[in-house]
């Protein structure tokens, strides 16, 4: 490598960096907007910057670089865990079935010591998922959102 394709990658880099501080200060701003009412949560969720920021954290190289950190390790398995907790909220709130379905696919019952509620979770997805072929009427209320109560029409 030449003193010129070093100084290259340390440029490149140092847009990274900045591109990542960037993102970070206008994910910093759209936090302090929530908190003082200026913005929805929709509004917030929809924001380009933290798609940007999820993108950056799921590089597999960059996962496998931090994931070699004990502290990195459990702030990405936490990160990990709240996404599939959303999915399982929005699941419940929207009453949307399939949603609902690969969110308890992917919660982690097991490694967090419940080995009950993973295997009671497993046999009711299992379970559920064969329901269109032998109760296609029930399936098709599910699917509709007739599974969830709700108080208004509102999400």
């Amino acid at each position: 490598m030449t003193v010129s394709d070093e100084m290259d990658v340390d440029s490149s880099e140092d847009s990274v960096s900045a591109t990542v501080d960037k993102d970070l200060a206008t994910a910093v701003q759209l936090y302090d907007k929530l908190v003082s009412g200026e913005l929805s949560v929709q509004d917030v969720c929809s924001a380009r910057c933290l798609d940007k920021i999820q993108e950056k954290l799921n590089l597999k190289a960059q996962k496998t670089q931090m994931a070699a950190k004990r502290t990195s390790k459990l702030w990405l398995q936490y990160m990990e865990m709240v996404d599939i907790f959303r999915l399982f909220i929005k699941a419940e709130g929207t009453g949307d079935w399939m949603l609902h379905l690969k969110s308890l696919q992917e919660m982690h019952f097991a490694a967090s010591g419940h080995n009950l509620y993973a295997k009671s979770a497993y046999i009711y997805v299992q379970q559920m998922l064969q329901l269109a072929d032998g109760h296609p009427e029930v399936f098709a209320f599910f699917g509709l959102g007739y599974r969830v109560v709700r108080r208004s029409d509102r999400y």
